[in-house]
């Protein structure tokens, strides 16, 4: 079996309508009329490769936010004789998430992010998402699940400096972004970069053949090609 973790990407963000209807045990986290999960990449992969899964992404979602979906399936659902598979889609290390202690509920936030109350230096959150990877990737390990990292719309960032405390070097597909390696142009100008309200660079993105008409993430055309490159990620590696 298949478990994908992401963001608004492999949950098929733009691609749903409001008379949709899904299976919450395989779309734990699915919006009605926003996504369309059976339309990603993950059901492509999936479907090409006649595996069953689970689709645990959430739109605007972290690193973190996977780990979290992993402990809680780990800890609580997990079946020992069935063989897993991980796919992390790894999404903007600047994002973060965590269980608030003082007010008992979880909060997501990104250090981009000018609304928030986060004063912490960007470099930090670089730190903290490797050791959210080795931490998936241990836990992974730990419950013999096999662990497989894609980088989505921006590469993964593991600086020189901080090589020698990443472990999960075996859980890498590949470092550079899927978008790029897919169709040959980075989707961001830079990976700490948010998609913001600027005219100019959602324009930009709109008039992508593979985005439009969506507003910043792939129709049908840019799910398949996205799941087409997976797959070839997938034999070779």
């Amino acid at each position: 079996m298949y478990l994908w973790f992401g963001d608004s990407w492999p949950i098929g963000c733009e691609l749903g309508s409001i008379d949709d209807t899904f299976d919450s045990l395989i779309y734990p986290n699915v919006v009605k009329g926003r996504d369309n999960p059976t339309k990603a990449f993950p059901h492509l992969v999936s479907k090409y490769k006649s595996v069953p899964y689970i689709n645990f992404a959430r739109g605007g979602s972290s690193i973190d936010y996977a780990l979290y979906s992993l402990l809680n399936f780990c800890k609580n659902k997990i079946d020992k004789n069935v063989k897993y598979t991980a796919f992390l889609c790894l999404t903007a290390q600047t994002r973060g998430f965590g269980i608030s202690y003082s007010q008992n509920k979880t909060i997501d936030y990104n250090y981009n992010d000018d609304s928030n109350d986060l004063k912490t230096d960007i470099d930090l959150c670089i730190y903290e998402s490797v050791i959210s990877l080795n931490c998936f990737y241990l836990l992974c390990n730990k419950f013999n699940i096999d662990c497989k990292f894609i980088p989505i719309f921006c590469d993964l960032i593991i600086p020189e400096h901080m090589e020698h405390i990443f472990i999960a070097d075996e859980a890498v597909i590949t470092r550079k972004s899927l978008v790029e390696l897919t169709f040959g142009k980075p989707f961001l100008e830079n990976n700490f970069s948010s998609i913001s309200n600027d005219n100019d660079t959602l324009k930009d993105i709109r008039s992508l053949e593979w985005i439009r008409p969506n507003v910043n993430h792939p129709n049908m055309m840019g799910h398949k090609k996205l799941a087409y490159k997976i797959i070839e990620l997938i034999k070779t590696t």
